[in-house]
């Protein structure tokens, strides 16, 4: 489907289930938010309303003018449907923007998390102001800015600002308990008020200064500055006013590399969507007086909701949250709960935003600008995924798989002798590690050294977890190990009733790595027999892939092969287990030296290692340091006590 492409689809009515039409009829007049859910009992879309009865009637109404292709699936897939009322619409957006970054639905746009958005915190109420980076606004009075769509531009920012007007960066713990000046004093970054005695007038006049910069009135600061500096040459200040020169010549520096984009007063934000058949990039250009000063993009896979909608749920979760609220948001398109959303925001932020859909002038040129930024967005994506689209397209093939596995995940045990025994849980989704969606478990029933048991453990607490807690089902498991995994695997699905899910296990070929053995002792006997040298060959290590129904395994031959993803996956489980059993053995371990002291129990030692940090250190501290760190002081005479008693080692 091109681009831009209107999509078209057979929405057919079908009749709701006993069960739906009693929800419908006991649905409040009042506002709130509304959650459908499938036959597992999974949350598939989202929704708020003003009047639930209303809205979630609408769904289920033959006559319903929404002809979206959404509504078809719902309809079909919906089995339950919950509601929440709330006490207006501030809440009920709230609580939307809640639910679904906790269920994840299918059908809703979920942003990504922006804990790579960094904000410049300036809070004006302290006595001296310092300047410093935030990830989540709060509405504690102070000045916010940003937020900056680079991290580094962020804080590249903070450190132009420390350089040029000498504001504290330190934190306030640091500031109260310094007793000489730091190291950015000396290099010149700061005027260091903690212990030097500073005119507290020209410290808040660099605040203001600061300020001005931040909020783009790079002329009036300019302008201040000036008369400051001509002010001071009249005086014969002459160091002060060359300094100030200094600073006007960075100003100035910087101030040509902005773009101006609009004469304004204001801070607005651009939105625009661009889309390629059941995919979406949604572009969000900051301008902060004039000046564009970031962007931020959403890639939204599988969806079907038309670009009012995804504009709508864009702009009600984002601006939902902890976020630096803009006089206007620029819209491509109206919305039809437009109204509604600016006064939930309203409520929110305790200010009016406005949401204006432009149709000429220079506004209308900043969403064109938006919608550039989101289809270079969209063609840079395609891009990336033709290969990963590709190679999950050969593994299917490869496996017999009904379509292309884009969640994939494998299990892994990892212990000592049958000790320690933990599990982990690697995730790749379009072929692409996914770390965050990573797991790691603590094995708890399975007998010391039963990988069977272990592994039946894991899967099980896995899979209940995506009934109970919604994680998400993987297209394919796969299990490292050979058939026995394999089984243990097939066992757990089969008990629990999941479907939907493509099994496989990877081992080591071991008979492959013997006979290659054997070949290269053959080799070096010839050789060393005729006296040639032996070529240095690298051995080759055979993985296997076992799958239910398969006689043989299916052996992964070179780098090229689409198996090797499965290899690259299960080396992550591998990977991520090893990490958790030497963290979990090291805890033990330390913990067991110190439950053999006398009177020392597993949560002193746990508080005694979380205080101090390592063994070496509470060797070393004494009784009243001990104390001090969670011990009674039985257990620190005791502790004491016991490593005197050890003998020392000497240094060689």
């Amino acid at each position: 489907m091109s681009r831009g492409a209107v999509l078209s689809h057979d929405v057919r009515w079908m009749e709701p289930s006993a069960q739906i039409r009693q929800k419908l009829d006991s649905l409040p007049d009042a506002p709130g938010v509304y959650l459908f859910l499938d036959a597992r009992g999974r949350t598939i879309y989202v929704g708020k309303a003003r009047s639930l009865r209303k809205r979630v009637r609408q769904y289920f109404t033959p006559s319903s003018s929404d002809t979206r292709f959404l509504i078809h699936h719902i309809r079909r897939s919906v089995r339950d449907i919950e509601t929440i009322a709330t006490a207006g619409d501030r809440e009920a957006l709230l609580l939307e923007n809640t639910l679904i970054k906790e269920r994840q639905p299918r059908y809703n746009v979920r942003l990504r998390d922006d804990k790579d958005y960094l904000c410049i915190r300036l809070d004006q109420k302290v006595r001296w102001p310092r300047i410093e980076l935030s990830r989540r606004p709060t509405p504690d009075k102070a000045r916010y800015f940003g937020p900056y769509h680079s991290a580094r531009t962020a804080r590249s920012l903070a450190r132009f600002l420390s350089r040029h007007f000498k504001l504290r960066s330190c934190k306030d713990s640091n500031f109260a308990a310094r007793t000489r000046p730091c190291l950015q004093h000396e290099i010149g970054r700061c005027l260091a008020p903690c212990t030097l005695d500073v005119d507290h007038a020209a410290y808040a006049r660099n605040v203001k200064h600061a300020l001005l910069y931040l909020e783009g009135r790079v002329g009036d600061l300019v302008r201040d500055l000036t008369q400051e500096m001509e002010r001071l040459s009249e005086q014969m200040a002459y160091e002060e006013a060359a300094e100030l020169r200094d600073r006007l010549q960075a100003i100035e520096a910087t101030r040509e590399t902005q773009r101006v984009a609009a004469v304004t007063r204001i801070d607005q934000d651009a939105v625009a969507v661009a889309r390629a058949g059941d995919r979406a990039a949604l572009a969000i250009l900051f301008f902060r007086r004039g000046r564009l000063v970031g962007m931020r993009e959403e890639r939204v896979r599988r969806t079907e909701l038309p670009e009012a909608e995804l504009v709508a749920s864009f702009v009600g979760q984002y601006y939902g949250g902890d976020r630096t609220l803009p006089h206007e948001v620029l819209i491509p398109c109206d919305l039809e709960d437009r109204d509604q959303i600016e006064d939930a925001l309203a409520g929110i932020h305790a200010r009016r935003v406005r949401l204006h859909v432009p149709r000429r002038g220079s506004k209308r040129s900043l969403v064109s600008l938006a919608r550039e930024n989101a289809e270079r967005i969209l063609a840079q994506w395609d891009r990336q995924e033709d290969p990963a689209v590709e190679k999950m397209q050969r593994l299917q093939a490869k496996l017999s798989l009904p379509d292309p596995p884009r969640r994939m995940e494998c299990v892994d045990i990892s212990h000592t002798s049958g000790r320690q025994t933990v599990g982990s849980m690697s995730v790749m989704i379009d072929g692409t590690p996914s770390s965050a969606h990573y797991r790691r478990f603590k094995i708890r029933a399975a007998d010391e050294g039963d990988d069977y048991a272990a592994m039946h453990e894991l899967l099980t607490r896995r899979f209940r977890r995506s009934h109970e807690d919604g994680w998400e089902p993987p297209d394919l498991l796969v299990v490292d190990g050979g058939k026995g995994q394999l089984g243990i695997a097939r066992e757990v699905i089969r008990e629990l009733g999941v479907e939907g899910v493509a099994l496989a296990a990877i081992a080591k070929d071991r008979r492959r790595q013997e006979a290659a053995k054997v070949r290269r002792r053959i080799r070096e006997r010839l050789a060393s027999e005729a006296g040639d040298r032996v070529r240095d060959e690298q051995e080759r290590i055979y993985d296997m892939i076992y799958q239910p129904g398969r006689a043989t395994g299916l052996p992964v031959r070179g780098p090229a092969s689409p198996l090797t993803l499965i290899v690259k996956l299960r080396d992550e489980a591998h990977r991520f287990a090893v990490d958790y059993h030497r963290k979990v053995r090291s805890r033990q371990s330390l913990g067991s030296r110190l439950t053999d002291v006398p009177h020392v129990g597993p949560a002193t030692a746990r508080k005694l290692l979380r205080a101090l940090g390592s063994l070496e250190k509470i060797r070393k501290a004494d009784e009243q340091e001990l104390v001090e760190a969670g011990a009674s002081r039985r257990a620190a005479t005791s502790i004491r006590a016991h490593f005197s008693a050890e003998p020392t080692k000497k240094k060689r």
